[in-house]
């Protein structure tokens, strides 16, 4: 998003069509942009956001954040994050298809 004009006009349609986020809005320390978090369909993490700060590599000393509720959100808006997307946010482990490796086959994409 643009701005945060752009930011809150886009939250408030899709509250419209009935899409409310599960985390937000806020405004995060880090990176200093506006956030609101959903969840699609299958259950992946969508962050909505505007006003990402841009960084110049070269100028900018590195440093760690605290995990703190003020740098979480600075305007003290959304409140902590549900226990429901805190799942989402952690994800769950893909342990893909190890039934299906076969041994010794280095090319699953080729010809069969």
């Amino acid at each position: 998003m643009q701005s945060i004009d752009h930011f809150m006009r886009g939250l408030g349609s899709l509250k419209h069509h009935g899409i409310v986020p599960q985390w937000g809005p806020g405004r995060h320390g880090p990176g200093d942009n506006t956030f609101s978090y959903f969840t699609d369909p299958a259950g992946l993490v969508c962050e909505y956001t505007s006003e990402v700060a841009q960084i110049d590599e070269d100028a900018r000393l590195c440093r760690t954040w605290k995990r703190t509720a003020e740098l979480s959100d600075q305007w003290g808006t959304a409140g902590p994050p549900s226990g429901d997307i805190r799942s989402a946010m952690a994800g769950i482990a893909d342990r893909g298809h190890r039934d299906l490796v076969v041994p010794g086959l280095t090319d699953y994409f080729g010809p069969e």
